[in-house]
């Protein structure tokens, strides 16, 4: 069975490497990177490749809503 590919963004950097480390636990998770911002994932999405985007939904500037 192939890994699910996340990647997080998460302007609180303790937080986005805390939820890293516990999914790269699970042998079903693959975390493939990690954003600070949704500006630095829109300006990467073309070269991900991923099954799932967590996001954070109140960042500075753009919202993971958005």
């Amino acid at each position: 069975m192939s890994k699910v590919k996340v990647v997080l963004v998460d302007d609180h950097k303790l937080f986005r490497d805390g939820l890293q480390a516990l999914l790269n636990d699970s042998e079903q998770i693959e975390v493939v990177d990690a954003f600070a911002s949704a500006e630095e994932l829109l300006q990467n999405i073309k070269s991900l490749n991923t099954d799932i985007i967590l996001t954070d939904i109140s960042m500075k500037n753009k919202s993971g809503i958005e």
